[in-house]
Formats: C-alpha cells, sequence, structure tokens
C-alpha cells in the first residue's frame, strides 16, 4: 500500500499511532515534544524498563498541585522531571536531571509569550547550560550553549603526565636481589651461606630517587588541548526538532 493512499493517511491520524520520537534530540526538544506525548501505558514501562530501551513518559499531579512530567531514557539512566507551576500568568518550569538516583543538573525553563522558551540549568560540576528553543514552521531550532570548567584538566589548563619508571611517586623502588650460591636461604649444604654471609641477599632491597623525573614524579607538563589552556570549555551547538 502506497503511503499516500487514503487508507494509511487515515490510519496515521488515528490516536496512539504517532510517529516515534527521534533519541537524538533532548533537553528542550524533547520537552517541547512530550508535553503533547500521550503518557505510556503500565506495559510500555514495564518492557522498557527491563530491557533498558526507550524512553517512557509519565505524568502527575491534579488540580491543586503542580503538574509533573516524568521523562526517563533507559538506554541512558536519566531521568528528567518538569514541574510546571499552577496559574494565570505563570509560564515557568522547573527541571530536575537524575542519573542513575544522583541529581546531576537542575534549571528553570520559561516559555515565551509568543512561542519558544530558554532553559538554565546548572550541572554539580559547575557547568553552566544554557537551551534555547525556536519554534520553525517545520522544524524547532534548539540552540545549545555549554560553559564549564573543562573536565579534562580540571579547570588548570594543564596535563601533567605522570613518571613511567616511578608511576608518578618520585620513588624509584629497587628490589632486592637474591644470593644465587643459596637462592636466598643464607644456608648452602646444613652451613651459613660464604656468599652472603647467611642474610640470602646479594644486594638488599632500597628506595631512591627517581633518576628519570628526578625525583619529582611528574614526566612533562602540557597544555590541554580541549580547552587550549584557558581551564574553562565552551561549545555551541545547534539542532532541529522534530
Amino acid at each position: 500500500m502506497s503511503p499516500t493512499s487514503p487508507k494509511a493517511s487515515r490510519k496515521s491520524k488515528r490516536p496512539g499511532h504517532e510517529p516515534p520520537l527521534p533519541l537524538q534530540f533532548k533537553g528542550l526538544t524533547r520537552m517541547a515534544l512530550f508535553r503533547n506525548r500521550r503518557s505510556s501505558g503500565f506495559f510500555e514501562i514495564f518492557f522498557k524498563s527491563n530491557l533498558g530501551e526507550g524512553t517512557t513518559v509519565e505524568r502527575a499531579g491534579g488540580v491543586f498541585t503542580d503538574k509533573r512530567t516524568v521523562v526517563t531514557h533507559h538506554d541512558t539512566g536519566k531521568t528528567k522531571t518538569y514541574t510546571h507551576q499552577k496559574g494565570l500568568f505563570l509560564t515557568e518550569t522547573k527541571s530536575q536531571t537524575m542519573k542513575n538516583g544522583v541529581v546531576v543538573e537542575e534549571g528553570e525553563i520559561k516559555r515565551r509569550f509568543l512561542g519558544g522558551a530558554d532553559e538554565i540549568a546548572h550541572r554539580t560540576d559547575g557547568t553552566t547550560v544554557k537551551r534555547t528553543i525556536r519554534p520553525g514552521f517545520f522544524k524547532d531550532h534548539v540552540t545549545t550553549h555549554i560553559d564549564g570548567p573543562c573536565s579534562q584538566c580540571g579547570g588548570t589548563g594543564e596535563k601533567t603526565h605522570h613518571c613511567n619508571g616511578c608511576n608518578g611517586t618520585g620513588v624509584f623502588h629497587r628490589a632486592a636481589k637474591l644470593c644465587f650460591g643459596c637462592e636466598g636461604h643464607g644456608i648452602m649444604h646444613g652451613k651459613k651461606c660464604t656468599r652472603c654471609n647467611g642474610i640470602g641477599q646479594h644486594k638488599p632491597a632500597v628506595n631512591e630517587p627517581c633518576k628519570r623525573c628526578s625525583g619529582s614524579g611528574a614526566y612533562t607538563t602540557v597544555t590541554c588541548k580541549k580547552c587550549n589552556g584557558s581551564g574553562r570549555y565552551t561549545k555551541t551547538t545547534q539542532k532541529n526538532g522534530f
């Protein structure tokens, strides 16, 4: 049957036959899409949660309480909760993102009067995420700006490569050399070994400063390539919604 046939078009307009949501879109795009999507049923939540795949939507709240939309991404272990405030002129929504039961991001979403929304979220590592959604004629346009400390260098702008000779300790451990006459026992033919004087070692174990790094433990320090030495990581991406 061709996609343009009347029967196919009637089937696509039936409730519950919405096209699947793209998993590559996150943040405000998903918020805008899930706002119009039906809630997931019991069997859908049961199967997707056990398989660890897909996304489910749950809604809660009544007449006298704030409405909440809980979006769970079972493939990544992330759960984002949108709390919609009640009121005539309230256009603000609280968002909270959890991963494996730990809060990783909290933010606020403000809807614009003529359409679209702005979200400002703060992550636990100090990163600030700004998302802007602009409704388009065919697609929604989402711009995400990330600004925070660089995760590669910890905000220092430099990366230190530890010395391989001492594993970054600055001290080189030289193992003891056993006596080859008594094989480390100290006794040879029932008598004290004359080669090691009964010690069992030809040379004892010693700890000495690493000659490769002069005892510093750091072999070399280079500029972080991710932040170019600034210690801050910024990134701006643009995506088209559904």
